[in-house]
């Protein structure tokens, strides 16, 4: 006999739950106590237990057969048993972070379910769908598992997609007014958004926004949710027109329509691979009633086409590739996408409310079957193929209007009439979240990347150098060393430093301060003064772009054109003057000097107008002189004293890649056209061109890949699959591994997160302090 409350009871009911291969059949009740038989494999047993002071009894989702003579009358229970055999519907899993490449699943041994630890039956949030529960721990809502979007009304009542950053804070304002949003997605890159306004569709992002498409009206009213989805590696954008999906893809001048071989069907829950090849969506007939089924589209095909399985009505992205397939409440299978899945019953089929892939590589969900009432769960985990089976959770979580958070270990819950609360979803602990009062559909970014505080295990070839500074205030010169320990700081200029450059043996540091050109250094001792600078407006700010020459001896710098002054101290020299003439429209200035490796070359940004190009000055005196084919905004000198000259297309700028070999006049060589949207470029040892591309010109994320050419142009191959999210300017490292550059703020664009990209991997991390970071630059 247990004592009498309610607690003890459904600790039991948790209990009995647990017992391998067991399940509750009856639930009968006498006077004072009630017997539960279970059905297990080797037969039937039972327990009594003390309910003289209990309200309620907890129900079995199996078969429920009571009888209570003294406590309920026979209306109450009728309606309590017809409420504890009812089925949750599934919920949406989580977004997912790209895998590698899909397998074929192995067919799994049968096994038992191991035997689950006791579970406390508290619900997180009552039935009432109030917060909070008695003995709850506290947490703080913030840092969240990545920023969170959701759609809430403005001051005039209008729908609009708001932005609150992991961080913390108050959530900003991300559409424009006169737009009622009725569905939106998050792109990879965590800032650009696909939104749904009437029958219109929209990219959005930071600097712009651009029209996806004027006749997208959204699905009938009865349609799964979650109509417009972005695949893992932004090239991809799908939405739903009702019986119709629309896939714009990167590079493809026109969108491909692809049409579900089911009459009456609405399509939504669009869920990308994590390779970004498949698109998977959920085909339902709202007036029917019946449950949606499952769809597939390879959207890497010509012509796409959808495959539907009508076996499934429910689904889950895993992180290698495959899919759990839902074909009832315990039959769950894995199976590779395909047009023929082969699938593979999972080994344990426990009740699952929702899903999702965990950071640590195994499933995260909610289990049910293991809750006391209806509509909540208790976290368990498994790994992909259902083996090794993990109760988590301390405590039931309510499951309705709950979805979980990336990283598979928290959930958001929209409690009505309360907004978004974030929980935590093994203790069950939660938080409101600030400013989300009146939202109604929430979805997270992609998580942030990882954050790291010192060099151990990044393996870089060199020191990196770059400025930071507080938000909107002065930036100082930081190295952050190749071999060990966090970022230093090497200046302390009262006013910040504009830019900087450092020297070939990485002993001293050149940079703007103020009105003066400054050497110091690489520690930041012995300052000294190499020019005073006047004021450049109204074209500029006072900015000296410094550059060493090879030799570490001279450094070249800006002021009403191109001067060299000796790196010890010394009488400047100019060697091009700006053209400044009465007709403004003939203003030509020179800027960004960089030297040739032989040092007999400066090249020199040639800006007119409109428009820029690109000049060679020679070291011996003389006019500038122009290089042909070069109005584009990058030009990078090779070992060899060739120029690279790239271009992603732009105002004044096409698209391609040229090599350029330095005399009077320069000689200029095509090697890519306008369909080569080039980033980035340099010479590698073996004598192959490196180059970061995008895939297509019609982008809406910044994504680019790694190829080579040869040098006449022929030859090009993909040197890595990752599709990579950067942002310009970008820094190669020495070696050619990896790229720095910087993840430009919320707040201002010009600065970021310092951010490094592996190339060979596509693994990228980021620089946790100090914040607000510009002008990259590797030592040697």
């Amino acid at each position: 006999m247990y004592p009498t409350s309610l607690e003890k009871l459904d600790e039991l009911i948790g209990l009995l739950r647990l017992r391998p291969g067991a399940r509750v059949i009856e639930i009968a009740s006498g006077k004072s106590e009630f017997m539960v038989r279970l059905a297990e494999r080797d037969g039937i047993s039972g327990i009594g237990v003390d309910i003289s002071f209990i309200p309620f009894i907890s129900k079995s989702r199996i078969r429920c057969m009571t009888t209570i003579q003294r406590l309920v009358s026979l209306l109450v229970l009728t309606a309590f048993v017809l409420s504890a055999c009812a089925t949750p519907a599934p919920t949406s899993p989580a977004t997912i972070t790209p895998p590698a490449a899909a397998a074929t699943p192995v067919s799994p041994a049968a096994t038992a379910a191991p035997p689950r630890s006791p579970i406390l039956p508290t619900a997180t949030v009552p039935p009432t769908h109030t917060p909070g529960g008695a003995g709850l721990p506290e947490i703080d809502a913030f840092p969240l598992p990545a920023d969170l979007y959701f759609i809430a009304p403005d001051a005039s009542g209008e729908p609009r997609v708001w932005r609150l950053p992991y961080t913390g804070g108050l959530p900003t304002e991300v559409t424009p007014p006169g737009q009622p949003i009725s569905d939106f997605a998050v792109a990879p890159d965590r800032r650009t958004l696909a939104y749904r306004t009437g029958q219109i569709a929209v990219a959005a992002y930071p600097s712009g926004g651009a029209l996806v498409d004027d006749q997208a009206p959204m699905p009938a009213e009865g349609a799964p949710p979650d109509s417009i989805a972005w695949s893992p590696d932004g090239t991809k954008l799908a939405y739903s027109l009702g019986p119709k999906l629309r896939i714009h893809r990167a590079g493809r001048d026109a969108p491909a329509e692809v049409s579900v071989p089911l009459g009456g069907a609405q399509l939504g829950r669009l869920g990308w691979s994590p390779d970004s090849r498949w698109l998977a969506a959920l085909a339902a007939i709202p007036a029917n009633g019946a449950r949606p089924q499952l769809v597939l589209v390879d959207a890497e095909a010509e012509s796409p086409a959808a495959v539907l399985l009508q076996q499934y009505y429910d689904y889950l992205w895993l992180s290698d590739g495959t899919l759990w397939g839902t074909r009832a409440e315990r039959q769950r299978e894995r199976f590779a996408p395909g047009p023929n899945p082969q699938p593979v019953p999972l080994q344990n089929q426990p009740l699952i409310g929702l899903a999702s892939p965990r950071d640590d590589g195994r499933v995260a969900f909610m289990d049910f079957g293991l809750a006391p009432m209806d509509e909540f769960g208790i976290l368990s985990s498994m790994n992909l193929d259902g083996s090794d089976l993990r109760v988590e959770g301390e405590r039931a979580v309510l499951l309705t209007g709950t979805i979980f958070a990336p990283g598979g270990r928290r959930l958001l819950v929209r409690v009505p009439g309360q907004g978004l609360r974030i929980t935590d979803a093994q203790s069950g602990a939660n938080a409101p979240i600030p400013g989300a009062e009146k939202a109604t559909l929430a979805r997270f970014a992609p998580p942030p990347l990882p954050q790291v505080r010192d060099i151990a295990g990044l393996g870089l070839p060199a020191d990196l150098y770059f400025l930071a500074g507080p938000e909107n205030g002065p930036a100082q010169v930081w190295r952050w060393p190749k071999d060990d320990g966090p970022p230093i700081q090497l200046t302390q200029e009262p006013g910040g430093i504009v830019d900087f450059a450092v020297s070939p043996d990485g002993t001293q540091i050149a940079y703007t301060a103020g009105n003066e050109l400054i050497v110091a250094r690489a520690d930041g001792g012995e300052r000294r003064i190499l020019a005073r600078l006047s004021s450049q407006a109204p074209y500029r700010p006072i900015s000296a772009q410094p550059a060493w020459s090879p030799d570490g001896t001279e450094v070249a710098y800006v002021q009403d054109g191109i001067w060299v002054v000796p790196a010890a101290g010394g009488e400047p020299r100019q060697l091009v003057a700006d053209q400044r003439p009465a007709q403004q429209v003939n203003t030509v200035l020179y800027l960004r000097p960089a030297w040739s490796p032989d040092s007999r070359w400066l090249l020199v940004w040639e800006q007119h107008w409109e428009g820029n190009t690109w000049a060679l000055v020679s070291l011996a005196g003389g006019a500038p002189v122009t290089v042909p084919d070069s109005s584009v905004p990058e030009a990078r000198w090779t070992p060899d004293s060739r120029i690279l000259l790239a271009s992603a297309g732009g105002a004044y700028t096409t698209p391609g890649l040229h090599l350029a070999t330095p005399g009077n006049p320069p000689q200029v060589t095509r090697l890519l056209g306008e369909q080569w949207p080039v980033q980035a470029a340099r010479l590698q040892e073996d004598g192959r061109i490196a180059f970061l591309a995008a895939p297509g010109l019609n982008m809406f994320v910044p994504v680019f890949r790694l190829y080579t050419v040869n040098p006449d142009g022929s030859d090009v191959r993909l040197a890595n699959d990752p599709a990579l999210i950067l942002y310009a300017p970008l820094a190669w490292s020495p070696d050619g591994r990896i790229v720095a550059s910087i993840d430009p703020a919320a707040c201002c664009p010009a600065r970021g997160a310092l951010t490094l990209t592996y190339l060979e991997t596509g693994q990228q991390v980021q620089l946790a302090e100090p914040g607000n970071t510009m002008l990259v630059a590797w030592g040697q």
